[in-house]
């Protein structure tokens, strides 16, 4: 079945069982955004309230024959052959209420309050099920981020960074992929609570920085050392190797220059 046609399906789906209109968010409309929209296998899926898993569950029954999961954090999964459908677990930082008062947001909606409580803006994007239609940016910052190539948090990065140390990972992760000039104080609060990644599985944290030497090993390197990352974070052995790498490099150039 082709993207498009599972994602009307869907739509039909969320119609005909008075399910909140779903939209794909994250990474597909942000990808497509910055032109790598044909790598994409993972489509995020939300309503922007607890009715995403209910969208879920019908979708199950709808295709009983593909892999269905649930998972710890509340989201759930479909998995077709190529494509992994994300059911949102519409997951809303606390205070948030709070800080949109202070942005002049008094009666958020629940779609607002979930994406203003996404990692960054460029993930906050909105693309309606139909694929013709238009992205939507609820935080009116995302479309100018993308294209001005900037990673910024839809609040203060204070309580977006220093809720989750995932996110630091993923700011990294981001820089690299999309060459993006970070927000002063973006970069500070990952600097502030960059000791909070320990806390994370050292599984984990390797797998994410294999990934994101693979995308630019020098990259990397400069960025972990910027962030005060690279003492903190488990060494996995792609890391060691690059590491040792560029020593020898180094010693080689210094005794070059005796």
């Amino acid at each position: 079945m082709l993207l498009s046609d599972l994602l009307l399906s869907l739509d039909k789906m969320a119609k005909d069982n008075n399910i909140s209109a779903p939209y794909v968010v994250g990474g597909m409309p942000r990808d497509k955004m910055f032109g790598l929209a044909d790598s994409i296998r993972d489509i995020d899926i939300t309503t922007g309230n607890k009715e995403s898993i209910i969208l879920a569950v019908s979708a199950n029954k709808e295709w009983p024959d593909v892999d269905f999961r649930t998972y710890d954090d509340g989201h759930s999964s479909i998995d077709f052959k190529n494509i992994r459908l994300d059911f949102s677990n519409n997951f809303i930082l606390p205070g948030i209420e709070d800080m949109l008062k202070e942005i002049g947001i008094e009666k958020p909606s629940d779609l607002e309050k979930e994406m203003y409580s996404r990692d960054f803006t460029i993930n906050t994007i909105l693309q309606p099920m139909n694929l013709e239609e238009d992205p939507i940016d609820i935080t009116k910052k995302a479309f100018d981020d993308v294209k001005n190539k900037i990673l910024r948090t839809p609040v203060n990065p204070e309580f977006t960074i220093g809720y989750d140390p995932r996110r630091i990972l993923r700011a990294v992760k981001l820089i690299i992929k999309f060459d993006l000039k970070v927000e002063e104080n973006v970069k500070e609060a990952i600097i502030k609570y960059r000791g909070s990644v320990i806390g994370l599985s050292s599984k984990y944290v390797k797998g994410q920085i294999n990934q994101m030497l693979k995308m630019n090993s020098d990259k990397t390197i400069e960025l972990l050392t910027e962030f005060q990352l690279l003492p903190i974070i488990p060494l996995s052995k792609m890391m060691i190797l690059e590491t040792t790498k560029r020593h020898m490099v180094q010693n080689l150039l210094d005794s070059m220059e005796l």
